[in-house]
């Protein structure tokens, strides 16, 4: 099974301080549809993201397709097109910012 990584060259990624209890973050192609991870325990930036990279390395499904599917690169292309979640993204996985909003919740921006 294929796995989602972002681009991650360029930014900085806390690995030592634990304080990320929410995460949100970009689910189509053009950023009209967002998925926020919540968290029972803070974490690190580097722990929220590998959990991100996770939840877009799962196989695709009807749900999430359809949720997307006005808001992807090629509107031609069928959930057969895709084979996991992450590819919904296109070329959109350059993490460029990890944003804080509040004392516990980050928002990941992204950019081809």
């Amino acid at each position: 099974m294929s796995s989602f990584q972002y681009n991650k060259s360029g930014i900085h990624i806390n690995t030592t301080e634990k304080y990320i209890l929410k995460i949100t973050f970009d689910i189509s192609r053009y950023a009209s549809y967002q998925h926020t991870i919540s968290f029972q325990s803070p974490v690190t930036e580097e722990q929220a993201i590998k959990t991100v990279e996770e939840f877009f390395s799962k196989p695709v499904d009807l749900i999430i397709f359809n949720k997307v599917k006005d808001d992807l690169f090629n509107d031609d292309l069928t959930i057969n097109d895709y084979n996991i979640v992450g590819d919904f993204l296109g070329d959109c996985i350059f993490l460029e910012t990890i944003d804080k909003i509040g004392q516990n919740s980050v928002i990941l921006s992204c950019g081809s």
